[in-house]
């Protein structure tokens, strides 16, 4: 095995780790970890599940965004699978299908809304390693109590007021 292969698919474990890190963080609540994935700045596509318009923000933003969300459900659960790594130089895609459970229990309607589709993940090599420059997710399915999602965001707001 030559060196640059080597280097290749060290790069691409290291990539690898970072999405995983990310989904995996982000349903245990750690919110310095999840932020640690990505660059200072970022891009972000939810139009597919929320329309409107792709975003640039600061990833302290979206860290703050999806704390106001995702901290009123009782669980999440992001599955990812079969990804596919493109690099190029200090850059790269990484493609996988993606599943993610939401898990509130309430007094009407069911008590999960599931998503699947597909994230891309755009990823840059900076000094402290692989960040996530850019997230977009295509919607490809949901199923299940899409409510859940005010109810978590006004259990949220209230728990974060105590």
């Amino acid at each position: 095995m030559t060196e640059i292969a080597l280097h290749d698919l060290i790069d691409r474990a290291s990539i690898a780790d970072v999405v995983t890190h990310m989904v995996t963080s982000t349903d245990a609540r750690d919110w310095a970890d999840v932020r640690a994935c990505f660059t200072e700045e970022l891009d972000l596509d939810y139009t597919s599940l929320n329309g409107g318009t792709p975003a640039h923000l600061q990833a302290d933003d979206l860290i703050t965004q999806w704390q106001q969300t995702l901290n009123g459900f009782e669980a999440t659960y992001h599955l990812l699978a079969n990804l596919l790594i493109t690099t190029s130089g200090d850059e790269a895609t990484c493609r996988a299908y993606v599943q993610a459970t939401h898990l509130l229990p309430t007094t009407t309607g069911g008590p999960t809304w599931t998503l699947g589709g597909t994230y891309t993940f755009l990823l840059r090599k900076l000094q402290q390693g692989w960040k996530i420059s850019s997230l977009t997710f295509t919607v490809k399915w949901a199923n299940g109590n899409q409510q859940l999602v005010s109810l978590a965001q006004e259990r949220a707001r209230v728990s974060s007021k105590h």
